[in-house]
């Protein structure tokens, strides 16, 4: 369960890392609340796909994998398991991001300071 839950959390987080190097009037409130929210809303889409996507085809997926028992509309590890309750956090997650981070910058006034985040990336060399 948990390499399931790592690609729930952790997708969201790709756009606003690229808007951090590629674009200059992203703030610091704009990538962390288009990382923290995007990763809540994939989070409730993998949920919400896993329900109606299998509360949907149950016939189906019980004739595909007649070992596994799926239940018509449960949210349990198996039907998370599955790549089409995975691609429904995924693509939420990972787009949901990159606009919140973009509106919620464009709102705010405060740029980052992009010359600390390129020291803070540079290696130390001793």
């Amino acid at each position: 369960m948990l390499t399931l839950h790592r690609g729930v959390v952790l997708s969201p987080a790709v756009i606003p890392i690229i808007l951090t190097i590629w674009w200059s009037k992203l703030t610091r409130a704009g990538l962390l609340c288009g990382s923290i929210f995007g990763a809540i809303l994939g989070m409730l889409a993998w949920m919400v796909g896993c329900w109606k996507i299998f509360g949907k085809f149950f016939v189906l997926s019980a004739k595909i994998r007649p070992m596994i028992c799926y239940f018509s509309g449960t949210i349990n590890i198996p039907n998370l398991a599955l790549p089409e309750s995975a691609v429904c956090s995924g693509l939420t997650g990972l787009l949901s991001s990159g606009l919140i981070a973009v509106f919620v910058s464009l709102l705010s006034k405060r740029l980052v300071n992009l010359y600390l985040v390129w020291l803070m990336m540079t290696p130390v060399r001793t």
